[in-house]
């Protein structure tokens, strides 16, 4: 599958997905796809109902390193001090 098609298959099923690692929770949802940046909205949740946000971002394709989707937050990998 070809990366533009990916995207379309996102977009037509409208699947929360994380773009560059981003956000960190709860994954956006790609609103569209240009020839040379996709859309992708944000929804910037907050502990009180007023202030939770819809943020929409123009991501230049050639900028896009990673589009994933999941359940879950991947974890940090650290450096693994070795012991003597």
């Amino acid at each position: 599958m070809k990366f533009e098609e990916l995207i379309d298959k996102y977009i037509e099923s409208k699947a929360k997905v994380f773009v560059n690692g981003v956000p960190e929770e709860h994954g956006g949802i790609i609103t569209k796809r240009e020839d040379d940046f996709i859309r992708f909205e944000l929804l910037n949740k907050a502990e009180k109902q007023e202030d939770t946000t819809k943020e929409l971002i123009s991501i230049p394709m050639n900028q896009i390193f990673s589009i994933s989707q999941g359940k879950r937050k991947a974890a940090t990998l650290t450096a693994v001090s070795q012991e003597s």
